[in-house]
């Protein structure tokens, strides 16, 4: 799972210096550009939103278990994750193949949801075809980098009626856990990362978590 260091987007992304002195720093800085451009790239391709933004941030961390931080929120106001899968199999369906990641409708609304962000974010499709993609699994590939910096993954997006879903995990050791709420008039889909680099030329220790709790 190496990055393409020398097919990069972001080349500024270097100059936040996350990984400073860590002996990985180019896989870091690559995978960091992959997850961004795969998540700008979605609202392009999929979300048929009117406005969007993204904004991305470096922390730092100070002490012996502290560690440099990238965050990466990227928001727009389109159709919804679930929305946008249902057209991609319509599609997918009309050229005689079958999505895997649409659940058995006769699910309620939120388990349909829960299980179509589930399966995009968690599930490793191998050949599985999609429409249009180019470069990786779009959600998938950005979980797999998070999962390889022991970050953290949170991803609302809304369907239905005036709700919206939330399915994330914190850390690599983290269970994923959804919800669904109410809100009147929202509508798009929000995706907030971290990517953790270890301060100096150190390897994360197996189980070990960050003290800091990222609010979801």
């Amino acid at each position: 799972m190496e990055p393409d260091v020398y097919g990069r987007r972001y080349y500024w992304i270097d100059g936040l210096g996350v990984a400073v002195g860590h002996r990985k720093r180019d896989f870091f800085d690559a995978h960091a550009d992959q997850c961004l451009f795969e998540l700008v790239d979605n609202v392009h391709r999929w979300a048929h939103a009117k406005s969007a933004f993204a904004i991305v941030s470096a922390t730092f961390g100070g002490g012996d278990q502290s560690h440099n931080r990238l965050q990466v929120v990227v928001a727009d106001d389109g159709i919804g994750i679930i929305e946008s899968t249902r057209r991609k199999a319509a599609d997918l369906a009309a050229n005689g193949q079958m999505s895997l990641s649409l659940s058995n409708q006769e699910k309620r609304d939120e388990e349909s949801a829960e299980a179509v962000i589930s399966n995009l974010l968690e599930k490793v499709y191998g050949k599985r075809s999609i429409i249009g993609a180019r470069g990786g699994h779009g959600l998938n590939t950005v979980n797999q980098y998070v999962y390889r910096w022991n970050g953290t993954m949170n991803v609302f997006s809304s369907f239905a009626d005036s709700t919206v879903i939330h399915h994330g995990r914190r850390g690599s050791d983290g269970k994923w856990l959804s919800s669904t709420y109410s809100a009147k008039g929202i509508r798009g889909t929000l995706i907030h990362l971290t990517l953790n680099a270890v301060t100096g030329d150190r390897e994360r220790r197996p189980g070990s978590r960050d003290r800091e709790l990222v609010a979801v």
